[in-house]
């Protein structure tokens, strides 16, 4: 058994709690009516800086075409605007909320942080917490 605390039973604890947090998104990605994936990537596109679509690809454990796609899709619903480096091929795709896309993060977020009160285990707060600032909760292990 493992000791409370330690890195591994933390891990094993976000690892339980990511299908509530999955849960949590694709109820409030249906009620602003769009397809949880694409809140998905709207959550964890960075607002400080702009994200790569490696970087979306990454931090949504799919493959870069898979990104791509799903980034195509966000643009069509004017939910991020596409920006392309000449000197480099398509693969260097930065990636940037537009007005719309910030408009529907933040009301994920609220609909996201409302079930978060003192009734929820502490990790659960911690992984949902991660998960809108875009981080991984691994990388704090």
């Amino acid at each position: 058994m493992l000791a409370p605390g330690d890195p591994a039973a933390i891990a094993i604890e976000q690892l339980r709690t990511g299908g509530a947090m999955l849960s949590a998104l694709r109820r409030a990605a249906r009620t602003t009516g769009i397809d949880w994936r694409l809140a998905r990537l709207v959550l964890i596109i960075r607002a400080q800086y702009p994200t790569r679509v490696a970087d979306v690809a990454w931090d949504l454990g799919i493959t870069t075409g898979a990104a791509s796609k799903l980034c195509d899709r966000a643009e069509e619903f004017a939910l991020i605007d596409k920006a392309y480096d000449t000197s480099v091929d398509r693969r260097e795709t930065e990636v940037r909320l537009t007005a719309a896309g910030r408009e529907l993060r933040s009301e994920l977020e609220a609909m996201l942080r409302a079930p978060l009160d003192l009734q929820r285990p502490r990790n659960y707060a911690f992984g949902i917490r991660a998960y809108l600032e875009g981080g991984n909760f691994l990388d704090d292990l």
